[in-house]
């Protein structure tokens, strides 16, 4: 696992790691259309706003309880919505490879599908479109691997009258259970079947350039020469001091590299252009002389005029 990057002051730190092997929580056994009924594909309505406690009551039956309807049935349309209607609840987890008691009651008929386990038809009529044959709830024991699951439910209303709380609404009532209790048991293992551990690793960013301090003239002697070099401070931008064997001593004792000195694959630092910039003070009117090298390619300017001939570095 890769962590965001660490910021640390410049002073002493403590990092602080608290790891734990958790447990388990159990899951649980049951399902059913009220307590997914807003998280299916589309909105969907109760079919009665019982209390809590009138839900858990089994004199209310079974449709009261779980019902929901995919139109408001609070009012009264002028169509009963003939015809076909999915409903899909997605990201639904079984627990664990077992039965399940599948309970559904549907006015009229839904086919309902658990992703490719359970593929189900239930007729809310025995004869089509006939009140006085309804099937009312029925029980399927289906057995389910452990995984997730895609639900959908194609509700068919038959056409005729219209639709509202009390004429010819739509209804889908599903209840799932696993048979028995579903419940995880922690096995006991030894370490070295089942490892414990972390392991961590802080590195460190690439070091600042280091601080260059001017040299001290306070002896009332002639100026230092060079009077100005590259490795003196005020630069704009601040590079790193480096050598390299094949080079000349001037080329040595002055260089600055833009990018770190790195004995490391890629740190080249290639298809880059790279600029800095000093403000040198001259003490006295007359002839400076301006010696330097560069490797590879480079140009310089000094108040905006381009100087040229600068040398290779081994010179």
């Amino acid at each position: 696992m890769l962590f965001p990057l660490l910021q640390l002051s410049h002073q002493q730190s403590e990092l602080y790691l608290v790891f734990l092997m958790s447990r388990p929580a159990s899951q649980s056994d049951q399902s059913h259309t009220l307590s997914f009924i807003d998280k299916a594909s589309r909105k969907l309505w109760k079919t009665n706003n019982l209390s809590p406690q009138q839900r858990q009551d089994s004199s209310h039956g079974f449709s009261n309880r779980y019902g929901v309807t995919p139109f408001n049935p609070t009012i009264e349309h002028t169509t009963n919505y003939p015809g076909f209607h999915k409903i899909v609840w997605t990201n639904i987890k079984f627990p664990i490879t077992a039965e399940y008691d599948i309970t559904i009651a549907v006015d009229d008929n839904v086919r309902l599908r658990i992703g490719d386990q359970v593929d189900i038809q239930k007729d809310g009529f025995a004869v089509r479109g006939d009140w006085r044959t309804a099937t009312g709830t029925t029980v399927y024991r289906k057995r389910v691997r452990e995984g997730t699951y895609t639900l959908t439910a194609d509700l068919e209303q038959i056409r005729g009258g219209k639709y509202g709380m009390n004429a010819n609404s739509m209804l889908l009532a599903i209840d799932i259970r696993a048979v028995g209790t579903i419940e995880t048991e922690v096995e006991i293992k030894s370490w070295n079947k089942n490892p414990f551990a972390v392991s961590m690793a802080i590195e460190a960013p690439p070091p600042e350039p280091p601080l260059r301090l001017p040299p001290d003239d306070s002896d009332g002697k002639c100026p230092t020469n060079p009077i100005w070099s590259t490795i003196l401070p005020g630069s704009s931008d601040s590079w790193y001091p480096c050598e390299y064997k094949p080079w000349s001593e001037f080329t040595n004792t002055y260089a600055l590299s833009p990018v770190p000195p790195l004995d490391t694959p890629g740190s080249d630092g290639v298809g880059a252009l790279y600029k800095n910039s000093w403000k040198m003070s001259a003490p006295y009117a007359g002839y400076y002389i301006l010696k330097g090298t560069v490797e590879d390619t480079g140009k310089l300017f000094v108040n905006g005029k381009e100087i040229t001939g600068l040398s290779s570095p081994t010179i």
